[in-house]
């Protein structure tokens, strides 16, 4: 695909291009959409705890905020290295570096 200038280089537009490869677009939603629902659950407990609707004890609400990061971070971590190593035998173009790369140079 050739450049036409700035827009192509935006990171929304790229998330866009990415989405439409039928090998990479599923696994793109599946990893978009847990990240988006555990970064939703931050919100969504602050709203049941004391401050807010006080559905939720203090107790539990902070229990909530330790257990969801590790979910959210460390989660998605593995989830999205497992989703990449599934999309690796389609794109084995992708698994060495180039011999000729800079990478390669200083490690030789």
């Amino acid at each position: 695909m050739a450049q036409s200038g700035a827009l192509d280089r935006t990171p929304f537009l790229q998330i866009w291009i990415r989405s439409l490869n039928k090998e990479i677009g599923p696994a793109f939603t599946r990893v978009n959409t847990y990240f988006t629902a555990m970064w939703l659950g931050y919100p969504i407990i602050w709203a049941l705890g004391p401050l807010g609707l006080g559905l939720l004890d203090s107790l539990t609400e902070v229990a909530l905020f330790v257990i969801l990061p590790i979910f959210s971070k460390v989660g998605f971590s593995i989830y999205d290295l497992h989703e990449l190593r599934k999309l690796a035998p389609k794109f084995p173009q992708y698994d060495e570096p180039d011999p000729r790369s800079r990478l390669r140079q200083t490690v030789n």
